[in-house]
């Protein structure tokens, strides 16, 4: 069984699911097809490399990859990037994309494997967002309570506990 594996070079962080599918696959010996790109290519290399799967086989255009953890490469006829996306597509019999939902190429690749299963994750700058988002409304939350706007007591006891919790350093258990 050959499996393609790509998706959003924004991703630096490999989500659980995508760690479990990488796993399962391990597990069943597939052939993983995978590119030479920054962001799941690389952790996608490095967690199976790490994990000591030897089934992988990296793709890229030119002389040589520009990443690659040491394992057996194809290098594709071609200009562009999606040469090498195409040709791996066209060798697989299944997908995995771990798509931050918004990487064109990683939509198109999608659409290549009728048998892709898709993992959504967190790019940094989402993840930076919405880290933001929930600084500042603690933030407003603690102004309000500060300014008098809002009285500690008005507050519902699960809601102080939630605010004490994450506010609490890890040091401080």
């Amino acid at each position: 069984m050959k499996v393609v594996v790509s998706g959003s070079r924004s991703v630096r962080i490999l989500p659980e699911a995508a760690q479990d599918a990488l796993r399962k696959l391990m597990t069943l010996g597939a052939q993983i097809l995978v590119g030479d790109c920054e962001g799941v290519d690389r952790v996608v290399q490095d967690f199976l490399s790490e994990a000591g799967y030897t089934n992988v086989t990296v793709y890229h255009i030119g002389l040589r990859p520009r990443h690659n953890r040491g394992f057996p490469t194809v290098a594709v006829s071609g200009t562009r990037y999606e040469d090498k996306d195409i040709r791996m597509c066209q060798e697989a019999e299944y997908g995995l994309a771990i798509w931050d939902g918004r990487s064109p190429g990683t939509r198109r690749n999608i659409s290549r494997v009728p048998k892709t299963r898709v993992i959504v994750a967190e790019s940094r700058q989402q993840r930076r967002e919405r880290v933001s988002h929930v600084v500042h409304g603690l933030q407003d939350f603690l102004n309000a309570v500060e300014e008098g706007d809002l009285a500690v007591e008005d507050v519902s006891f699960d809601l102080r506990l939630g605010v004490l919790k994450h506010l609490r350093s890890p040091y401080q258990e």
